[in-house]
């Protein structure tokens, strides 16, 4: 409802629920997800949205993915590949997965000092706006709270 959405810029741009007045609908996709998930005050309501994008085309689709993955190894040893990622890797910079698994996890090494920075930052604003018993920081809350900081710091993404 327009009430549950408090925080939301443009709610009259949202369609509203056929037959029920002040209910928006909100299609599963990001010009439409990423200002909910941005802006809506309530963690609830940004809970349920990205329970609803997890699960988004997940029976329809579960099926014809695990077929996909399979066709491609196949495919793969077909072609005296031992995997489909040893295939797509050989003409690429990292040559093998083992390679690309190595230089992933040394760029994830690199980067933990300023993601636990950034963590601890969201998990700080947090807090403050929402108390000391305020849980941890969820996924829902992530493009809520670097949206406020960004803000607070004056940054303008237009």
């Amino acid at each position: 409802s327009d009430v549950e959405l408090a925080g939301v810029p443009h709610l009259d741009q949202l369609p509203e629920a056929e037959g029920r007045p002040g209910v928006r609908r909100i299609a599963l996709k990001a010009p439409y997800t990423a200002p909910v998930m941005q802006f809506a005050e309530s963690a609830e309501v940004r809970r349920t949205l990205q329970a609803a994008m997890d699960r988004k085309c997940l029976a329809e689709n579960r099926d014809r993915f695990l077929e996909t993955l399979r066709l491609r190894h196949e495919c793969a040893r077909l072609l005296g590949y031992p995997s489909h990622a040893h295939f797509m890797l050989e003409p690429k910079m990292a040559r093998t997965p083992e390679a690309a698994e190595e230089f992933l996890l040394d760029l994830v090494g690199r980067l933990r000092g300023r993601r636990d920075a950034d963590l601890r930052i969201l998990r700080s604003a947090k807090k403050e706006r929402e108390g000391a018993d305020a849980g941890p920081l969820r996924l829902w809350d992530v493009p809520y709270y670097v949206r406020r900081h960004k803000a607070a710091r004056g940054v303008d993404e237009a």
